[in-house]
């Protein structure tokens, strides 16, 4: 989780680098920010906002 609207490459290196050690057995990593939009910041890392957890 980041607590700031922006995330970067250098935000996911941990994610990168487990997704490179798990090869095909890494399905998804997620990094949660305060942003306003889901994207995919790199192969199968995912930007989304955190308050979309929040039930309604």
């Amino acid at each position: 989780m980041k607590a700031a609207a922006r995330v970067d490459h250098s935000d996911t290196r941990g994610l990168r680098a487990l997704r490179d050690t798990l090869g095909d057995a890494f399905n998804a990593g997620f990094v949660l920010n305060t942003g306003e939009l889901t994207y995919r910041l790199d192969d199968r890392i995912i930007v989304a906002p955190a308050d979309r957890l929040r039930s309604t």
